[in-house]
């Protein structure tokens, strides 16, 4: 691995990362401390923007072309692909929930809050998980947070803050911006030029890497400060140095909050920065600076974020433990059999000629024992339990969220990289013995061994390529749920901020996209997903002037045939329209 801490091109993507990296802690800060304001956010953005263009000027405004013709390219790509995405707000799955948390955290200004339609369905179930909020949980004193990690949550609230709702758009492009760049870079550490940027291609034309990078998901986020962190480290590992060392905490310890396998990705590199020498003597060297004060600086980091995501944790828990066999299914129902119906998936979506590729190239790094190109593996091999079992819902694409963020992004890695080095290894090896053979005749079977094998490494990589064109081109350029926000806001101007609305699960026709969050966080509504008739019963009727029901026609026996039949009276008809992905 040749020398890359020196290298202008290098040493700015690391100082442009830094400064996203310090968007999210400031974002996560301001949450923490309840004063999310969008003064204080951007007061603190201009500083770091000016210590940025103004620290170091050297490295700060000599990038380097190849810095330069990338970050461009990259920036028309991933705004392009924008253009193709729809705010993810609508209610029932966790893309809404967040949205709804982000937005509610720039209106308020701290994570918790309450509406009237909230407070009344309190009064019925109390503390804990707030069944007509889904995604979110009750506090003891009746406001509602989420149940979700913070750092993406402030992240995408900074955004809103500054351009609205397009801001969640905007806020997803940076991260897939900045995942981009951070793929290439660690592939040039190993790669020369044209492989690191066949390796960005087959990323850039993943359907997963694009699909997801629509949707307020915190795999978003956990994306590219996987890979800035894994590009960090190698520099750290390459030439030790408090600046290197700075930026891989900086980059961890941010992806250790934004989701729970951050923990053990950061734990894997700590184990890894005392296996190596170099760092390990580094570390050594004045141990308590560079050790015990981080980790203790990350407990009390942990100790704030444990009382904000106590919810998020208890749900991980939850999750944990119902994942564990119980000795009813055994091993084959719980893991052999999500496995199976996995690499179905794979082959759908073009995901399976990376995973053996990508399997191959670790493999055979591990025999020949490289351990500097095996670090990425190493740091995200956490990620891989979800080879057998993903702990999710079985839905597709949905599933494919597990593979997103770490796992399918190292297999492709791994592909390129085994491919790369397999091309270009010397085509008589060491124990290869020509000296009977006359010279001219040993080159023209060198040359006639390196046509074949550009031909087959030429077709291997069309074959990845065209495994990978067919969901990206249907579906890259395809915006779900286009328009149907418009016409919940043309709904919505039929009740008044004093009415209580009552959503049906199923008014969109997708229990996944419910239209009662952008009801009530986008256009004031006091809008509740409404599910059990008997509740009507239990809440103070008289703190609104109407209640209203929203139902498709399909359930509206399930409410007349209820406790409701006698009082509902019809008011009006609506439809909606609009696209969804095809499985």
């Amino acid at each position: 691995m040749t020398s890359k801490t020196q290298n202008p091109a290098f040493r700015f993507f690391l100082f442009y990362a830094l400064f996203w990296a310090f968007w999210g802690w400031l974002g996560l800060i301001l949450a923490w401390t309840g004063i999310f304001f969008s003064a204080i956010f951007a007061a603190g953005i201009l500083a770091a923007a000016g210590a940025f263009f103004f620290w170091r000027k050297k490295i700060i405004f000599n990038p380097g072309r190849e810095f330069a013709i990338l970050f461009a390219a990259l920036a028309v790509f991933v705004i392009f692909l924008s253009f193709f995405s729809t705010p993810t707000v609508f209610s029932g799955r966790d893309q809404g929930a967040l949205s709804e948390a982000a937005i509610r955290l720039a209106q308020n200004h701290e994570i918790s809050f309450s509406t009237a339609a909230s407070e009344e369905f309190f009064k019925i179930y109390g503390p804990g998980k707030a069944l007509n909020f889904p995604g979110f949980h009750y506090a003891s004193g009746g406001g509602l947070v989420p149940q979700f990690p913070l750092p993406y949550i402030a992240w995408l609230a900074g955004f809103y803050s500054f351009f609205g709702l397009a801001g969640l758009i905007v806020a997803n492009a940076v991260l897939l911006h900045l995942f981009f760049g951070g793929f290439y870079f660690l592939s040039r550490i190993f790669l020369k030029t044209k492989y690191a940027l066949l390796a960005l291609a087959l990323a850039a034309t993943s359907f997963p890497l694009v699909w997801f990078s629509k949707f307020t998901l915190s795999e978003n986020m956990a994306l590219p400060f996987l890979f800035v962190s894994i590009f960090s480290f190698l520099l750290f590992l390459e030439r030790p140095s408090l600046f290197a060392f700075f930026a891989w905490m900086v980059f961890s310890f941010l992806l250790f909050f934004v989701r729970i396998e951050g923990a053990a990705f950061f734990a894997a590199g700590l184990v890894l920065a005392w296996i190596f020498p170099s760092t390990r003597n580094f570390l050594k060297d004045g141990w308590i600076k560079k050790l015990l004060l981080p980790l203790s600086f990350l407990a009390v980091l942990v100790f704030i974020n444990f009382s904000f995501g106590a919810p998020f944790y208890r749900e991980i828990a939850r999750a944990f433990l119902s994942a564990v066999p119980d000795g009813g299914g055994g091993w084959g129902e719980t893991i052999i059999l999500p496995f199976f119906y996995v690499l179905q998936i794979h082959i759908v979506y073009g995901i399976f000629p990376f995973l053996v590729l990508g399997l191959i190239g670790i493999a055979t790094f591990l025999f020949r024992k490289k351990w500097r190109e095996l670090v990425p593996f190493f740091i995200a091999l956490p990620s891989f339990w979800y080879l057998v079992d993903s702990n999710i819902s079985s839905d597709h694409p949905w599933m494919l969220r597990r593979f997103a963020f770490a796992l399918l992004p190292i297999l492709i890695f791994y592909a390129v990289m085994f491919l790369a080095k397999w091309k270009e290894r010397r085509v008589a090896g060491e124990g290869d013995d020509f000296e009977n053979i006359p010279s001219g005749n040993v080159r023209v079977i060198k040359s006639v061994l390196g046509q074949q094998k550009s031909l087959v490494f030429v077709v291997i990589i069309a074959v990845m390529l065209l495994s990978n064109f067919p969901a990206f081109l249907k579906y890259a350029f395809f915006s779900e749920n286009k328009g149907l926000l418009e016409q919940v806001g043309a709904i919505s101007e039929n009740f008044s901020k004093n009415d209580l609305v009552l959503v049906d699960r199923r008014v969109s026709g997708d229990g996944w996209a419910m239209p009662a969050g952008p009801m009530s966080f986008v256009f004031g509504i006091n809008a509740v997903y409404f599910f059990n008739s008997s509740d009507l019963e239990k809440i103070d009727r008289g703190r609104f002037d109407k209640i209203f029901l929203i139902t498709p026609d399909a359930n509206v026996g399930l409410y007349a045939g209820g406790l409701l039949g006698e009082r509902l009276d019809f008011f009006k008809n609506y439809w909606l329209k609009t696209e969804r992905l095809d499985i």
